[in-house]
């Protein structure tokens, strides 16, 4: 439904003349025909930007017409099928086409002679609607196969030692060239077995030794075969976007896009990666959009952690880094976040680099593991509201659709692993004794997300099959933790509170040692829970926690194979299980977010200095106050806190309990002017 109440026929913005679309006139009331010439003009169709806002054609009435006043007028014409607000289609049926095309080939071996040519029948969002086209009683395939053999002969004509080439796209079933591919009549299955069979099908980056990365996702595309061909399948992530949510705040079971960092299309792009075998796994990282200039390192890490979990393993931040001088602060503002070194945040750019290059090195080295595959609905999704445009897909909220996303997510929070697949998986799937074999992997367990229910069955030698019914009020995470219970699923940890916000993934290194993601996704709230890892693990192995952030490891101590683990606000941990042993493990608490034993620290000396307009200023301040809170809430810049705090034997032995400051942002400790350190998260 369209949601129109009362539509209203309106004329066209153009109209056009050419061999496949006629025009013709009639008087509405007796049916009398007018010439086009001597009773009516057609204005001239020019090139230029359309949009549907522009005004309507108008006949031009020549003297002597026949057409009267007041008569009433029924117009037959085509109008230009306008894609993107100025994208044009022509007819390929036109033979005036090929005559440009022919003089357009001469020219270009003329000034340029190029060995190699390219017909660019890519991205074809028209075609098949006029009448010439129409009048062949043929689809899309046969249609634009005609039209590329037309081109292919021309260039033969023109250089017949020339090589020939075309884009993929349109040739490649799981691309576009499939049924109800944008606005084409017919179908466009089977146009690669149409074509001259010594045309080169672009690969030009393997050619080139360079690997092909790419965005295989949105309408018209399959949204997971689709990046099963590429060396980098991409997806992409947004730390703000139209929804306004707050990432690190919220975690909402009724909306699987509130909160979440990463967008519904990458768990899609990271599943095709695992079922074709491929480890390195990318998505543009971080599109920012409400909150571009308030953003911190931390919110950027918090988004990058939310992404590794979604099996991506390697960063592109997504940003603008250039403004002209003249443009003043800020500047040419893009999509995306904010690096440059205007940025208060730009001298420390280099630590959040530093870590995701750490653990974009680690996972990249190793297999991330799942035993369970979801089945998409994604035929019935098609069948039902047509293709979306991953990764904002517009089927409605509430409907089973957004199942697989909180799905997915419950069996990782419940210390399991998952990938997607679809019907085509399936249908070329094998079974045999040691679980259901699709592409690269083998699960052990398939879930069929169903209007009501899941459909469980399973693969580990005990072949049942079962239907569950989904949960009250979407709480997936409490409802798949106790199916994993009851069921004995797969799972990789038992984690003791599973918690909306604390992440896992598993990973197996190429040396055969067990590695664990945990991440705290909440901003502001420590989290901590016991974690119990199988004996198979951890028998003769210890437990090391690397820290992607330092690049320093510690051994961790164990008790009956458990652990537990406490992650402060936006913290991440990587837990490395070796057959390399330390020389001892000291057990350690871990440090509180707060202590109320600390002794209060002040007068604090402040000073400021502005990182745009260049001023500075001092005050005093009896306590540390929020910025927000003081004549300085739209500060950005450098303070300077300084205060002096005399320290007893006594203080000395109680640690770092005499210093601590809630802290925002970044912040760098100096103690009698040495360095101590730099907290940016």
């Amino acid at each position: 439904p369209l949601g129109i109440s009362s539509p209203e026929e309106v004329p066209p913005q153009a109209i056009l003349r050419n061999p496949g679309s006629p025009v013709r006139l009639v008087d509405a009331q007796t049916g009398a025909v007018y010439a086009e010439g001597k009773d009516y003009v057609v204005p001239k169709v020019r090139a230029r930007r359309w949009t549907w806002t522009d005004p309507f054609a108008e006949l031009e009435i020549p003297q002597g017409s026949a057409i009267r006043p007041g008569t009433r007028l029924s117009l037959d014409c085509y109008t230009p099928a306008v894609c993107f607000e100025h994208q044009v289609s022509l007819c390929v049926s036109n033979p005036r086409l090929y005559e440009v095309l022919e003089k357009s080939a001469r020219t270009i071996r003329e000034l340029l002679g190029p060995r190699v040519w390219n017909i660019s029948l890519d991205e074809v969002r028209n075609g098949n609607t006029c009448a010439l086209c129409r009048s062949k009683g043929t689809d899309m395939a046969h249609l634009q196969a005609e039209c590329f053999r037309k081109m292919y002969d021309i260039i033969r004509k023109v250089d017949p030692k020339a090589e020939i080439s075309v884009w993929n796209d349109m040739l490649d079933p799981f691309h576009n060239a499939h049924d109800r591919y944008y606005c084409g009549s017919g179908s466009w299955a089977g146009i690669a077995d149409l074509i001259p069979r010594d045309v080169i099908v672009l690969d030009w980056c393997h050619k080139q030794g360079v690997k092909a990365r790419a965005q295989a996702y949105g309408r018209g595309f399959f949204p997971l075969e689709s990046s099963l061909g590429y060396d980098i399948p991409e997806g992409e992530s947004w730390t703000t976007n139209y929804l306004r949510h707050r990432v690190g705040y919220e975690m909402p079971d009724d909306d699987y896009r509130r909160g979440r960092a990463y967008t519904m299309i990458n768990k899609y792009v990271s599943s095709a990666a695992h079922l074709a075998g491929n480890r390195l796994v990318s998505a543009e990282e971080m599109t920012n959009t409400y909150m571009l200039f308030n953003t911190p390192l931390e919110l950027l890490k918090l988004g990058s952690d939310m992404n590794a979990i979604t099996g991506i393993t390697h960063s592109v931040w997504h940003g603008f880094n250039y403004s002209p001088p003249e443009a003043g602060f800020p500047g040419w503002v893009q999509y995306g976040s904010y690096y440059n070194e205007q940025n208060t945040w730009w001298p420390y750019f280099h630590l959040l680099n530093d870590y995701r290059a750490r653990l974009s090195a680690l996972l990249q080295q190793a297999e991330m593991q799942t035993d369970i595959a979801i089945l998409l609905p994604i035929d019935e999704l098609w069948g039902e509201y047509g293709v979306q445009t991953e990764p904002f897909p517009m089927y409605p909220k509430g409907s089973k659709y957004h199942i697989p996303q909180l799905l997915w997510e419950a069996v990782h929070k419940n210390g399991g692993g998952c990938d997607f697949i679809t019907p085509r998986q399936l249908a070329a799937a094998a079974v045999d004794a040691d679980g259901l074999h699709c592409g690269r992997r083998c699960y052990k367990v398939l879930l069929d997300v169903g209007d009501s229910a899941i459909g469980l069955r399973s693969f580990d030698g005990r072949q049942r099959a079962s239907s569950v019914a989904l949960p009250d009020s979407n709480r997936f995470l409490e409802w798949y933790g106790s199916l994993q219970r009851r069921e004995q699923l797969p799972h990789a940890v038992d984690i003791a509170w599973p918690d909306r916000f604390f992440l896992h993934n598993h990973y197996r290194t190429d040396h055969g040692e067990d590695m664990y993601f945990f991440a705290n996704a909440h901003i502001d709230r420590e989290f901590s829970t016991d974690v119990a890892f199988p004996r198979e693990v951890t028998r003769r192995r210890t437990a090391w926690l690397y820290d992607c952030s330092t690049g320093r490891r510690t051994p961790l101590p164990l008790r009956d194979g458990r652990l537990r683990i406490t992650l402060q606000p936006s913290e991440s941990w990587v837990v490395i299980f070796s057959r390399q042993r330390p020389r001892r493990i000291e057990t350690t608490a871990p440090q509180p977010l707060s202590d109320s034993s600390a002794a209060p620290l002040g007068p604090w000396r402040v000073s400021l200095h502005h990182a745009i307009e260049h001023w500075d200023t001092a005050v005093v301040w009896d306590t540390l106050r929020d910025l927000r809170e003081t004549p300085f809430a739209n500060f950005a810049g450098t303070l300077a806190y300084t205060a002096e705090v005399f320290l007893s034997p006594s203080d000395l032995e109680a640690g770092d309990r005499w210093l601590c400051v809630p802290t925002s942002d970044i912040c760098e400790l100096h103690v009698n002017g040495h360095p101590c350190g730099t907290i940016w998260f």
